[in-house]
C-alpha cells in the first residue's frame, strides 16, 4: 500500500485520519505557525498566511 494511501481510523471520534495531514500539521506547529492560520488556509483565507510564506 502507497503511504498516501495509509489511513489510521481513530476508534474514539469513528472518523479516518491521514498520517500526511497530521505530519502537515505538526511541520507547520514547529515552523511557528499558528493552527487558526493553517485552518483559515484550509478554508481559503490566505490573509494570515502571507506573514508565514517565507
Amino acid at each position: 500500500m502507497e503511504k498516501s494511501a495509509q489511513v489510521f481510523v481513530d476508534e474514539g471520534y469513528d472518523m479516518e485520519v491521514d498520517p500526511e495531514w497530521v505530519n502537515l500539521l505538526i511541520m507547520a506547529k514547529e515552523s511557528g505557525i499558528p493552527i487558526e492560520v493553517v485552518r483559515s488556509f484550509l478554508r481559503g483565507d490566505y490573509r494570515g498566511y502571507s506573514e508565514y510564506s517565507g
